[in-house]
């Protein structure tokens, strides 16, 4: 039987529309594994302020409410859990967003946005894979978003351990929303995305600096392997 380790990230404003395709496709599909649900969270959500091909300036998390630990702890039943500070991450993140190594990079979209696709979502990932059990061998460590829909199962079973496996994006680089790999391989990366944000300079992004971008580099940088047609058809964020 296989160990399997699920961590679920970020905001969790829609966690109650997307919960049974997970159960479903997800957790009841491999019925042959031992399966451990870890959850880190921000403590307060927000819808998002842009549409898809709209303009990313208006982009601002300001708007936020309080996230509903009780009911989302309670749905998901994990095995632990961390829920973040997020005006007193916020801030802090804002600040190291301000990184000098970073000043001369095109993000594209308009810097409140790469904050939290950048900074915010790596924090979070980083602070969910330090709650992860060291006691369990875990096959497996598989990171979602409370936010994606499973259209069709996703089989355990399927995947490489060695490999890190994901859907592409544009065919070319690995999607930050749902991704999959051994522990020994989940547990570095998931602290180097936000680490090296930190202490790298990060010349080979003048063009575009993308989250997506980034992964994928950050990933054959380090000499992984990567199939990012896993799960192409398996996942779709609301």
């Amino acid at each position: 039987m296989k160990n399997i380790a699920i961590l679920i990230t970020g905001l969790t404003r829609t966690y109650k529309e997307t919960f049974n395709s997970f159960k479903t496709n997800v957790i009841e599909s491999n019925a042959d594994c031992d399966i451990d649900i870890y959850l880190s969270f921000w403590d307060k959500t927000h819808d998002r302020t842009f549409k898809a091909g709209s303009v990313y300036d208006s982009y601002d998390p300001i708007d936020s409410i309080k996230t509903s630990k009780d009911n989302v702890i309670e749905t998901y039943n994990p095995k632990n859990y961390v829920e973040l500070n997020f005006d007193k991450y916020y801030k802090l993140l804002k600040t190291q967003s301000e990184n000098p190594n970073l000043k001369d990079l095109n993000f594209v979209r308009n810097k409140n946005f790469t904050l939290n696709s950048f900074f915010c979502q790596f924090y979070c990932w980083k602070r969910g894979i330090e709650i992860i059990s060291t006691d369990i061998n875990y096959d497996l460590v598989l990171k979602i978003r409370f936010d994606s829909i499973f259209n069709t199962p996703i089989i355990f079973s399927d995947f490489t351990p060695s490999v890190f496996s994901s859907g592409g994006w544009n065919n070319t680089f690995i999607n930050d929303f749902v991704f999959c790999s051994n522990y020994q391989n989940m547990s570095f990366l998931m602290r180097e995305f936000y680490d090296s944000l930190l202490r790298d300079d990060i010349v080979e992004f003048k063009d575009e600096f993308l989250p997506e971008k980034y992964i994928t580099y950050t990933i054959k940088k380090h000499g992984i392997e990567i199939n990012n047609k896993t799960m192409t058809t398996h996942i779709k964020k609301l």
